[in-house]
Protein backbone atom coordinates (compact mmCIF):
# COMPACT_ATOMS: atom_id res chain seq x y z
CA UNK A 1 0.00 0.00 0.00
CA UNK A 2 1.15 3.52 -0.88
CA UNK A 3 2.56 5.86 2.54
CA UNK A 4 2.17 2.65 4.57
CA UNK A 5 5.78 2.37 6.51
CA UNK A 6 7.37 -0.93 7.00
CA UNK A 7 8.24 0.23 10.75
CA UNK A 8 6.70 3.04 13.02
CA UNK A 9 5.79 4.01 16.23
CA UNK A 10 5.77 6.36 19.12
CA UNK A 11 7.13 7.49 22.57
CA UNK A 12 5.42 9.83 25.39
CA UNK A 13 5.77 11.05 28.69
CA UNK A 14 3.99 13.22 31.07
CA UNK A 15 4.51 15.30 34.06
CA UNK A 16 1.42 16.77 35.85
CA UNK A 17 2.07 18.99 38.73
CA UNK A 18 -0.58 21.30 40.87
CA UNK A 19 0.45 24.40 38.52
CA UNK A 20 0.92 23.22 35.14
CA UNK A 21 1.11 19.81 33.10
CA UNK A 22 3.95 19.48 30.85
CA UNK A 23 4.33 16.40 27.57
CA UNK A 24 6.14 15.48 25.23
CA UNK A 25 5.83 12.58 22.35
CA UNK A 26 7.53 11.34 19.52
CA UNK A 27 6.66 9.82 16.56
CA UNK A 28 8.83 7.83 14.12
CA UNK A 29 7.83 6.56 10.57
CA UNK A 30 10.55 4.80 8.54
CA UNK A 31 11.03 4.98 4.42
CA UNK A 32 8.16 4.37 2.16
CA UNK A 33 6.90 4.64 -1.15
CA UNK A 34 4.47 6.89 -2.46
CA UNK A 35 3.50 4.85 -5.67
CA UNK A 36 2.35 1.21 -5.23
CA UNK A 37 5.63 0.36 -7.06
CA UNK A 38 8.33 -0.20 -4.59
CA UNK A 39 10.96 0.88 -7.12
CA UNK A 40 13.89 4.18 -5.68
CA UNK A 41 11.97 6.61 -7.24
CA UNK A 42 9.27 6.42 -5.37
CA UNK A 43 10.63 6.06 -2.25
CA UNK A 44 9.88 8.89 0.81
CA UNK A 45 12.13 9.55 3.50
CA UNK A 46 11.45 8.46 7.71
CA UNK A 47 10.79 11.58 9.95
CA UNK A 48 10.03 11.98 13.15
CA UNK A 49 7.74 14.27 14.62
CA UNK A 50 8.32 15.71 18.26
CA UNK A 51 5.43 17.69 20.30
CA UNK A 52 5.66 19.22 23.16
CA UNK A 53 2.87 19.95 25.25
CA UNK A 54 1.71 22.51 28.44
CA UNK A 55 -1.64 22.46 30.11
CA UNK A 56 -3.80 23.83 32.74
CA UNK A 57 -7.14 23.28 33.79
CA UNK A 58 -9.21 25.49 35.97
CA UNK A 59 -12.97 25.30 37.77
CA UNK A 60 -15.20 28.22 37.43
CA UNK A 61 -18.61 28.30 38.92
CA UNK A 62 -18.85 24.82 38.30
CA UNK A 63 -17.52 24.55 34.99
CA UNK A 64 -14.27 22.66 33.97
CA UNK A 65 -11.90 24.29 31.27
CA UNK A 66 -8.91 23.31 30.01
CA UNK A 67 -6.38 25.52 28.46
CA UNK A 68 -3.57 23.39 26.40
CA UNK A 69 -0.43 24.86 23.91
CA UNK A 70 1.35 22.35 21.68
CA UNK A 71 4.36 22.74 19.96
CA UNK A 72 4.87 20.24 16.81
CA UNK A 73 7.87 19.88 15.11
CA UNK A 74 8.03 17.44 11.85
CA UNK A 75 9.88 17.51 8.50
CA UNK A 76 7.82 18.12 5.58
CA UNK A 77 9.47 16.29 2.15
CA UNK A 78 7.81 18.13 -1.07
CA UNK A 79 8.99 17.97 -4.61
CA UNK A 80 12.39 17.01 -3.24
CA UNK A 81 12.97 20.05 -0.85
CA UNK A 82 12.94 19.69 2.81
CA UNK A 83 11.30 22.28 5.21
CA UNK A 84 10.80 22.17 8.24
CA UNK A 85 7.54 23.42 9.67
CA UNK A 86 6.16 23.87 13.20
CA UNK A 87 2.92 25.02 14.83
CA UNK A 88 1.77 26.71 17.43
CA UNK A 89 -2.12 26.00 18.72
CA UNK A 90 -3.65 26.96 21.64
CA UNK A 91 -7.37 25.04 22.90
CA UNK A 92 -9.83 26.20 25.09
CA UNK A 93 -12.17 23.59 25.82
CA UNK A 94 -14.78 22.28 28.32
CA UNK A 95 -14.11 18.80 30.08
Amino acid sequence: LPYTPQHSGNASTTIETPWINVGYSLTGVSERYYMAQNIPVNKIDGYVEHTATLWREFTMKGCHLRLQAEVIYWPLLYIGLVSYLSMITLKLSTL
